[in-house]
């Protein structure tokens, strides 16, 4: 089991990732992550309409736990493919929780999505996180048919992404969290990990 350190250096988040990799089979892109938990409230419409986008080699998983010194804290969905590796949480989410999943899961990014649009506007959401991390999603215009309808246009922010509807309303919209981009996450990492045991938990 992976110690849990308040202050991780990147090496060894490096190490952590590495490590967590070597563990699973190569050859076995579906094979069971460690800390999966299936949650009875996951997002089915969102989980329905990403697996009909993603990739045949990216695997998905519902419903993964991440040891943190906040807690226990669970990323809705987690995709991955080739080493990269994005976790969207799905309803209101502190932005410490984001901050503290992203570092200790080793996660490429986390993305977070209001809980309306991932029942009511799966196209959008999908259309979304393709827009941000292509690598993970089928090639070609057959996979992004079904969103056309949907989506006329991604906008794409330093930290949000919002789809625009053919009626010129926003469909959807998705923060994103990058491990690459400090600057969006240090402030609530670290207040987070700063707070007195008995004042942290796991939104």
């Amino acid at each position: 089991m992976q110690a849990i350190t308040v202050n991780p250096s990147v090496d060894q988040l490096s190490r952590s990732r590495r490590s967590s990799e070597s563990e699973r089979d190569p050859q076995s892109p579906r094979a069971p992550l460690p800390g999966k938990a299936t949650r009875s409230d996951s997002p089915r419409m969102l989980v329905h309409t990403l697996r009909r986008a993603l990739n045949e080699s990216c695997a998905m998983r519902v419903g993964q736990s991440v040891a943190t010194p906040i807690g226990s804290v669970s990323a809705d969905i987690v995709l991955e493919k080739g080493g990269r590796r994005a976790a969207v949480l799905v309803g209101e989410s502190a932005k410490e929780r984001e901050a503290v999943l992203l570092v200790y899961g080793a996660y490429d990014v986390v993305f977070c999505v209001s809980r309306l649009d991932a029942q009511k506007n799966a196209l959008a959401v999908v259309s979304l996180l393709e827009a941000a991390e292509p690598s993970l999603f089928k090639a070609g215009k057959s996979a992004r048919l079904a969103a056309l309808s949907t989506v006329r246009r991604v906008h794409s922010g330093r930290s949000t992404l919002s789809a625009e509807g053919w009626d010129g309303r926003l469909a959807a919209t998705v923060r994103r969290r990058r491990i690459n981009r400090p600057a969006e996450w240090t402030r609530e990492f670290e207040e987070a990990v700063s707070r007195p045991a008995d004042r942290r938990q796991a939104s």
